[in-house]
């Protein structure tokens, strides 16, 4: 949780659990809060079951860290679930797709893109820093490049886009100004 939201006194209404090797995730009512003066912004409050949904997600990941042995999810761990899956696609000749959906500063951009900023990830090099994107494009083209070298044609078709506001923006056009496309 950032400094801000802790100020403005947000608190934590998501916690992911394991019960019996499936991963819940659990959101709480935000109406059933008591006044953010009374509980910590960073305390997990057990609330009764009227007051919460569970859901279950093939693959969800953790980010808010209550434990310092606790770690996140890192782009390699998110690649090797999500991305090998769908380079493995693609090279069998079948569409894939990649879809982030999510809030403003949720972390679609850095989870699809990774960061070039050092200062937001510590220690990890420029190459562990990069998300699902420049990984698969990594792997697809490397083996594109063993299939021609083995006498076989390839052709890669790709799109990129980013739907904000009811409108695509083609994020591979060459454009300097973002052309979009109202959706209907």
């Amino acid at each position: 949780m950032r400094i801000s939201e802790k100020k403005s006194g947000n608190r934590v209404i998501v916690d992911m659990t394991r019960n019996n090797d499936v991963l819940v995730t659990r959101i709480v009512n935000p109406t059933a809060l008591p006044p953010a003066s009374r509980t910590s912004s960073t305390e997990s409050v057990n609330f009764p079951a009227q007051f919460t949904q569970e859901f279950w997600f093939d693959y969800s990941y953790w980010s808010f860290n209550r434990s310092p042995a606790y770690q996140k999810a890192t782009q390699r761990t998110l690649y090797d679930a999500l991305g090998v899956l769908a380079l493995q696609t693609v090279l069998q000749g079948r569409n894939c797709s990649v879809f982030a959906y999510g809030q403003p500063g949720a972390g679609k951009t850095y989870t699809m893109m990774g960061s070039s900023c050092a200062k937001e990830n510590g220690n990890e090099s420029a190459l562990e820093r990069r998300g699902l994107i420049p990984r698969i494009c990594q792997g697809l083209f490397g083996e594109v490049d063993e299939r021609k070298r083995s006498g076989n044609v390839c052709t890669v078709l790709m799109s990129y886009v980013e739907i904000y506001d009811e409108r695509v923006y083609d994020l591979l056009s060459h454009d300097t100004v973002k052309v979009s496309r109202t959706l209907r």
